[in-house]
């Protein structure tokens, strides 16, 4: 069997990883870790361990679509026989939604989406608009971590000044583009660049335990000098 586990809401996402970790070593499962590169041995392995004495093991792996493409006709035929094994059980994380996945078809899927919320709040933050992205920070902080929010919106802002340098990936979609882009006539580049510069000085801190403030308090100060 191949579970994939994926979704825009990685914390999500992450945490039911770590949860089935634990479920499964409570069972006395043996846990192993196997590398995208290396999923075609997990059929041999598990062939040549099979007796009564040997602990079931349940195989975890990660970002397989950067193994896989639409035309790896050799790695999906394997993954389908992952998949239609009742020996086997791999787990695959992906930081991304199912639909861009190239082998979603292949296995079960168990999807984290982002709620609406999150979106409204991304679509309110710009200049003059303070006191709604405000009461919308407090709405989403209740039910979303609030470091998951902080990279969303850091990741908001690296778009909205690629929006405005019309460097935008080709993986982004056309209606997303046009928001992006009107989202961003709100800001000047330079503002957009001094607020991603205060996001990153936000993230170092963190990282080294400096920052004197929680984050949901830090988002609190951006807001109120940039929005």
């Amino acid at each position: 069997m191949l579970t994939i586990i994926c979704g825009e809401d990685t914390v999500a996402s992450r945490k039911y990883l770590q949860s089935l970790k634990q479920d499964f070593s409570k069972k006395n499962y043996s846990i192993k870790f196997m590398p995208s590169s290396l999923i075609g041995e997990i059929v041999k392995w598990q062939g040549q361990s099979m007796d009564l004495f040997t602990r079931k093991s349940i195989f975890f792996t990660e970002l397989l679509r950067k193994k896989v493409n639409k035309k790896d006709v050799r790695t999906t035929s394997l993954l389908k026989e992952i998949h239609d094994s009742k020996d086997i059980e791999l787990f695959d994380w992906e930081d991304e939604s199912a639909r861009n996945l190239p082998f979603s078809r292949v296995g079960s899927v168990k999807e984290f989406k982002l709620s609406a919320n999150i979106f409204k709040l991304l679509d309110s933050f710009y200049p003059k608009n303070k006191v709604v992205f405000l009461e919308l920070l407090a709405k989403v902080s209740q039910s979303q971590d609030e470091h998951f929010i902080f990279l969303m919106l850091q990741r908001h802002v690296r778009n909205l000044i690629l929006a405005k340098e019309n460097a935008l990936p080709n993986t982004i979609q056309q209606w997303q583009v046009w928001k992006l882009k009107s989202q961003a006539s709100h800001w000047s580049k330079i503002n957009l660049i001094e607020l991603y510069e205060a996001f990153m000085r936000v993230e170092m801190k963190e990282k080294t335990g400096k920052n004197p403030y929680s984050i949901k308090e830090s988002l609190d100060i951006l807001a109120c000098h940039f929005v």
